[in-house]
C-alpha cells in the first residue's frame, strides 16, 4: 500500500501541532510496512499512489485544490479534519482585525475573508486565491467533501462542530482517532541540567500570538506570583502581539521567560523539569504540548474552549482565556490534579505505536 500524506505548503517553515501529527503518522505508518511519503504541493502526480490522506478543514483554500486533485486522478481520499471554530477567538481573543466584521458572518464563509487578508500579508498569490474563489470559495470545501471517501477527527467533539458547520456530513460516518504521540520520545532520560533560571515554574509550548493567549497566561502568572516560561517562536503575522509578549517579559525577568527558538531537544527537557505546562489557548483541537507535558506525568491548565476536555478527562484543570482571575485560579489549584501515575498511564493511551493499526485498518477497508 502507497499512501500520500498532502499538508499545507509551511507545514515544515511553520511548525505546529498538525506538523507534529503528520511527521509521527508518517514514521509510524512507515513502521507498519505502509510506503507513506509527505508531499506539500497543492497539484502532485499520483501515479503510483494507492490514496491521498489530506488534512486541515478549517484552511480550505489549499486543501480543496488537493483533494479535487486527487480526484480527478481517480484517487480515493481521507480527510483529517483539525477542524477548529474559533467563534471565541474571533468575538473575544482576536487582536489587529475587524473582529466586529467577522463576527457577523457565518463561519463557514469567514474563510474568504481571510483569503484577502492574507493576499494582503504576501501569505498568498492573488492567482492562487483566484484559482479558488474560481472553484466556488468557501462553499467548495463543501463540494470537495464529495470527493472524501473518510473524514478522521481526534474527538466526538470535533465531530460534532463539523456536524453543525458543514450539514451534507450530518449522516456520513466520521472516523475517531485521537492524537498520536512518538513514544520513542518519551522512553529516553532527557537531560536533567536546568535549562532555565526558575524552580516550579509553569511551561507553555506553542508559536506566540494572540490565539495562543501567552499573553494572558504571563499576566495571570505575575498575579499570582507564579514563574512562567514560554518556548516557541513569534507568528510573523503577530509581530505586535509578540512584541507586548517580549516587553512584559523583559520588564519581569525574575518571574517571565521567553525561549524564542527552542530546539526539540529544549522542549521535551524543559517539559521533563516544569511544574504544569499551560496551554490557556482561545482554541486547541488536540493541544499536542499538552498531551506531550502528560507523557512526562505534568499536570495541566487547559482552555476550556476546543476540545481538550475530551482529550485530557480529569488530567487537566480547565480555565475560561478570557478571565485572567480563572487562569490564576487554574494555576493555583494544579495540585488538585490526578497523580503522575495515573497521567502517563492516560498518555501512553495515544502512543502512535498502539493507534497506528486503527489507521491501517481504515486504509485497508477504503481500498477493498
Amino acid at each position: 500500500m502507497k499512501v500520500l500524506l498532502q499538508a499545507r505548503r509551511n507545514l515544515l517553515q511553520k511548525p505546529g501541532g498538525d506538523t507534529n501529527q503528520i511527521l509521527i503518522l508518517k514514521k509510524y505508518l512507515k513502521q507498519s510496512g505502509v510506503v507513506a511519503e509527505l508531499s506539500c504541493e497543492l497539484e502532485p502526480n499520483l501515479q503510483g499512489f494507492d490514496l491521498v490522506h489530506c488534512f486541515n478543514l478549517s484552511r480550505p483554500e489549499e486543501t480543496v485544490l488537493q483533494i479535487r486533485n486527487a480526484a480527478t486522478q481517480g484517487r480515493k481520499v481521507v480527510l483529517h479534519a483539525m477542524y477548529q471554530n474559533l467563534d471565541e477567538y474571533e468575538r473575544r481573543g482576536r487582536r489587529g482585525f475587524p473582529s466586529e466584521l467577522l463576527n457577523k458572518v457565518p463561519v463557514r464563509f469567514r474563510e474568504l475573508l481571510r483569503l484577502l487578508y492574507h493576499l494582503g500579508a504576501g501569505n498568498l498569490s492573488l492567482g492562487r486565491i483566484f484559482e479558488f474563489l474560481q472553484k466556488g470559495g468557501d462553499l467548495a470545501m463543501s463540494r470537495a467533501l464529495e470527493d472524501v471517501t473518510q473524514v478522521v477527527v481526534h474527538t466526538e467533539l470535533e465531530a460534532k462542530a463539523i456536524r453543525d458547520c458543514f450539514s451534507e456530513l450530518m449522516y456520513r460516518h466520521i472516523e475517531i482517532i485521537p492524537p498520536m504521540l512518538d513514544g520513542d520520545e518519551f522512553d529516553l532520560v532527557h537531560d536533567a541540567v536546568p535549562l532555565v533560571p526558575f524552580y516550579d515554574y509553569f511551561l507553555c509550548v506553542g508559536r506566540v500570538e494572540d490565539l495562543k493567549n501567552q499573553l494572558g497566561i504571563a499576566k495571570a502568572s505575575l498575579n499570582g506570583n507564579f514563574f512562567s516560561v514560554f518556548a516557541g517562536p513569534a507568528n510573523y503575522n503577530h509581530r505586535h502581539y509578540a512584541s507586548q509578549l517580549r516587553e512584559i517579559v523583559r520588564q519581569n525577568p525574575d518571574r517571565l521567560l521567553w525561549i524564542e527558538s527552542p530546539k526539540r531537544e529544549d522542549i521535551l527537557s524543559l517539559m521533563a523539569q516544569c511544574k504544569a505546562h499551560i496551554q490557556a489557548s482561545w482554541f486547541e483541537t488536540a493541544g499536542i504540548a499538552s498531551l506531550e507535558a502528560l507523557a512526562f506525568g505534568k499536570p495541566l491548565v487547559c482552555s476550556n474552549i476546543g476540545y481538550a476536555r475530551e482529550i485530557f478527562k480529569q488530567h487537566a484543570l480547565y480555565c475560561d482565556p478570557g478571565n485572567l482571575k480563572d487562569i490564576e485560579k487554574s494555576m493555583f489549584s494544579i495540585s488538585q490534579v490526578m497523580d503522575q501515575e495515573d497521567r502517563i498511564c492516560h498518555a501512553r493511551q495515544m502512543y502512535a505505536s498502539l493507534l497506528i493499526p486503527k489507521v491501517v485498518t481504515l486504509y485497508e477497508g477504503i481500498l477493498k
